[in-house]
């Protein structure tokens, strides 16, 4: 109830559109995996104690210590996954005034805010293939946490700047998307043919062959400008509870509506 109150009220002071929620809501999420990673990187990660009896210790003392260290290890890891889940929650009211402080004025419908998803999810991915490439360690989770946050931020922005002074509709963001998507399988599977042993050579591939579907999918589908776009959005999207019989039995299910332009 408290977080359909507060989006209500500042729904009626920014008056956001259909895409510019969107858009709110996708750095809402990058902000809070962008501090859960800043915690998890800043932070040592509780372990349980090692279990590594000494047949010259009684057993039994030996048990009773071990019981000890994992309930004190239980206790830290409970604290440490409370911190962490605080960390992550203060993130993304963070990441949405981000977006509404640098975004606010952008004309985005909702093609626009899905081609920001892709870029937040095509950053995250070309974060994973460079910290690859950057042959660092690959038992690092803290950075590679960090890099996969850093290329979501990177991803956004770029993307905002790719669709700038254009509208794309849900249905070309959605070819965009499967455009990259092939272009990447496509370019991925060229040294698979070559038998190429170099993994780093597969990321390379990966991401010139991703970028390539991007770039050639957008010079074969007619994006309309701001300027020239005289059609208002009229996606709609719409989610409530419902009631399912099934076996002489009311099931309780979600009844979804969704409507594109």
């Amino acid at each position: 109830p408290a977080g359909a109150v507060l989006g209500d009220r500042y729904y009626q002071k920014w008056k956001p559109s259909l895409g510019q929620s969107w858009a709110m809501t996708q750095w809402g999420e990058i902000g809070a995996q962008t501090s859960g990673s800043v915690f998890y990187l800043l932070t040592t990660e509780p372990q349980p104690p090692v279990y590594n009896w000494n047949p010259n210790v009684d057993l039994k003392v030996y048990q009773q210590d071990y019981n000890r260290k994992y309930t004190a290890y239980e206790k830290d890891r409970e604290q440490w996954e409370k911190c962490h889940m605080l960390c992550y929650t203060l993130g993304y009211p963070l990441g949405t005034w981000f977006e509404n402080k640098f975004f606010r004025n952008r004309q985005y419908t909702f093609g626009d805010g899905l081609m920001l998803t892709w870029g937040r999810l095509t950053g995250s991915i070309y974060g994973i293939f460079v910290y690859d490439l950057l042959s660092l360690a690959s038992d690092d989770l803290k950075m590679q946490s960090l890099v996969q946050a850093a290329g979501s931020i990177g991803g956004a922005i770029a993307m905002d700047r790719f669709i700038l002074k254009k509208d794309y509709t849900t249905g070309q963001s959605i070819l965009m998307f499967l455009g990259a998507i092939s272009g990447g399988f496509f370019a991925a599977g060229i040294p698979v043919i070559l038998e190429v042993d170099e993994a780093k050579v597969y990321d390379v591939a990966a991401i010139v062959g991703s970028l390539g579907g991007y770039y050639l999918t957008s010079r074969v589908i007619d994006i309309r400008s701001e300027a020239n776009s005289a059609t208002k959005e009229t996606n709609s999207f719409s989610i409530a509870p419902t009631l399912i019989p099934h076996k002489n039995k009311i099931l309780p299910g979600v009844n979804l509506s969704m409507t594109f332009d």
